[in-house]
C-alpha cells in the first residue's frame, strides 16, 4: 500500500504541475508542437495512422479524448498533463528498480524538475511518451519468460510512439537476450529483433536518409558557414548550461576515489557526456533523455549532504527561471540569429512559457483571428498561427495552412486573390519569424494589437 500512495503521490505532483500551467492559458497550449501539429491535426479530424511514420500511438490517444471532449486545445492541455505524470512515474520506476535507489522517490522528483526534463516536457509529449514507455521495461529487469513477453510489448508500444527511440531498444533488449537466453527461445528473439529492425529501416526518417542527408549538410555548412568561431561559442554555452549543475561537484570530490565511487561519476560523467553530444546531434532530444537518466544515478545524497544540496539550489533556480521568465523574442528557440547552420533550434525554448508564441500573447492572436468577416474570407497561414484561427471559431473549410513553407504560403495568397476571395492573415506587425521580418508591402494591416497585426492581402 505505501508504493501505491507512492505512485498516486508522483502522479499527481507530475500532472497538476502541467496542469496548473496550462489552465494559466486558456487560449494557447504549452509548446511549439502542440499549437503547430498537435491542435491542427485534431481539428481536421486527421487519421492518426497517417502519422505512422513518426509514431501514432500519441496522436491515436489524442484523437480518442478529442472523441469524447469535442475540444482539440483541451484535449491537449489534459493529455500532456497526463503524459507528465506518465513520465515522473516513469523516473521512479527506473530508479527503483533499474539503478535499485533507495531514495528513488525523492530523485525521481528531482529528475522530473531537472532543466533537462523540462526541455523535454516542454514540447517534446511524443517523445516523452515512448520514453516514459521504454523505462518502464525496467520494472520487469529480472526476466522470467512471462516478463520477458511484457518487456516485448512495451517495447513494441514505445517504437509505434516515437520510432527514433528503437535504437535504443534493440541494443535493451539484445541485452536481455542474451542475459536470459533459458527464458527466451532462439526464434521468438529473432522474429522479435527483426521486427523492431524492420520498423526502425522503414518508418523512422530520424534515423534513414533524410536525417542523414541532413547531418551531412549540417556537418559541411557548420565547418564552411564562416560564423565557425561564433558557433563554437554558442555550443560551448549552451552545453555548459545543461550540464553545469554537476561540475560544482568536481572541486569538492578530493576526499572520494573516481574508481570506485559510482554514485558521483555517473551522473557527472554520463550527463556531461550527452549533453553535449546533444548540442551537436540531430538526435539531441533523445541524448538529453539520457542525461536525464543519468541523473536517477545519485544514490546516497545524505552521503554528499553539501554538495547535493548547492546542486539542488542550483538546479532549481536553473529550472524556475525557465518555467516562469516570460520571452516575446519572435523564435521560441535558442537562436543565434546570425546563421542556419547551427542546430540549436533542436535543443530548447528559450521559456517554457513559449509556444509559438509567447503564451501571454495568444489571447491577442485569437482576438485578432475573431475579426475576420465574410462569406469570401480565407485565412491563410503558416502553422505557427493556424491553430489560433480555430480558436476564434473559423471554419475549417475558411482555413488553408501551408505548414513550414513560406514560398507556399505566398503562392497561396496570389492564388486564393485571384479566384476573388478576400485573404487574412496574422503575423508580426515589427518583427517576423525566422527571419522574416515583415510580410511582403502587399499584406496590408487592418487591425493592430500590440506586437501584432491582421493583415489583408492586396495584391496591387
Amino acid at each position: 500500500m505505501r508504493l501505491i500512495k507512492k505512485l498516486i503521490l508522483l502522479f499527481l505532483i507530475g500532472f497538476s504541475f502541467r496542469l496548473f500551467l496550462e489552465l494559466l492559458f486558456p487560449y494557447s497550449a504549452i509548446g511549439f508542437d502542440q499549437m503547430g501539429y498537435y491542435v491542427p491535426m485534431l481539428y481536421t479530424k486527421a487519421n492518426p495512422l497517417d502519422y505512422f511514420s513518426v509514431g501514432f500511438i500519441y496522436y491515436l490517444i489524442a484523437s480518442g479524448i478529442n472523441s469524447m471532449l469535442n475540444n482539440p486545445l483541451l484535449t491537449i492541455k489534459l493529455l500532456d498533463s497526463i503524459v507528465s505524470g506518465i513520465f515522473i512515474l516513469s523516473l521512479f520506476a527506473f530508479s527503483e528498480y533499474g539503478v535499485q535507489n533507495r531514495y528513488s522517490f525523492y530523485i525521481s522528483i528531482f529528475a522530473f524538475f531537472s532543466f533537462q526534463s523540462l526541455i523535454l516536457d516542454w514540447s517534446l509529449q511524443r517523445n516523452i511518451l515512448a520514453f516514459s514507455i521504454f523505462l518502464f521495461t525496467f520494472v520487469f529487469r529480472d526476466a522470467d519468460r512471462k516478463n520477458i513477453l511484457c518487456i516485448l510489448l512495451l517495447l513494441i508500444v514505445s517504437g509505434f510512439t516515437d520510432p527514433a527511440i528503437i535504437p535504443l531498444e534493440f541494443f535493451w533488449f539484445l541485452y536481455l537476450t542474451l542475459r536470459n537466453r533459458k527464458y527466451l527461445p532462439a526464434p521468438l528473439t529473432l522474429i522479435a529483433l527483426t521486427f523492431i529492425l524492420i520498423i526502425s529501416a522503414a518508418f523512422t526518417p530520424e534515423i534513414t536518409g533524410a536525417r542523414g542527408n541532413e547531418l551531412i549538410n549540417f556537418t559541411l555548412s557548420f565547418f564552411f558557414s564562416g560564423n565557425l568561431i561564433y558557433d563554437m561559442i554558442v555550443y560551448t554555452s549552451l552545453s555548459i548550461l545543461l550540464f553545469a549543475p554537476f561540475v560544482i561537484f568536481i572541486p569538492l570530490l578530493r576526499n572520494y576515489d573516481y574508481r570506485k565511487d559510482m554514485d558521483l561519476k555517473i551522473p557527472i560523467v554520463g550527463t556531461f557526456i550527452f549533453s553535449s553530444l546533444a548540442v551537436f546531434s540531430f538526435f539531441s532530444r533523445y541524448l538529453i533523455e539520457l542525461s536525464v537518466i543519468s541523473i536517477l544515478f545519485i544514490k546516497e545524497p545524505k552521503r554528499y549532504i553539501k554538495i547535493f544540496s548547492l546542486f539542488l539550489v542550483l538546479i532549481l533556480l536553473i529550472s524556475s527561471s525557465y518555467i516562469m521568465m516570460d520571452n516575446y523574442y519572435p523564435s521560441p528557440y535558442f537562436y543565434n540569429g546570425l546563421t542556419k547552420s547551427t542546430n540549436i533550434n533542436e535543443i530548447v525554448s528559450t521559456s517554457f512559457l513559449q509556444s509559438t508564441v509567447p503564451l501571454n500573447d495568444s489571447k491577442i492572436i485569437v482576438k485578432l483571428f475573431s475579426y475576420v468577416r465574410g462569406n469570401d474570407s480565407l485565412v491563410i497561414s503558416m502553422l505557427y498561427m493556424v491553430s489560433f484561427a480555430y480558436e476564434a471559431g473559423i471554419k475549417i473549410d475558411k482555413v488553408i495552412n501551408t505548414d513550414e513553407n513560406y514560398t507556399l504560403f505566398l503562392n497561396k495568397c496570389e492564388y486564393y486573390y485571384s479566384l476573388n476571395y478576400t485573404i487574412y492573415t496574422v503575423w508580426w506587425y515589427r518583427n517576423g519569424w525566422y527571419g522574416i521580418e515583415s510580410l511582403p508591402s502587399s499584406f496590408v494591416p487592418v487591425k493592430i494589437i500590440g506586437n501584432y497585426a491582421l493583415f489583408v492581402y492586396e495584391k496591387n
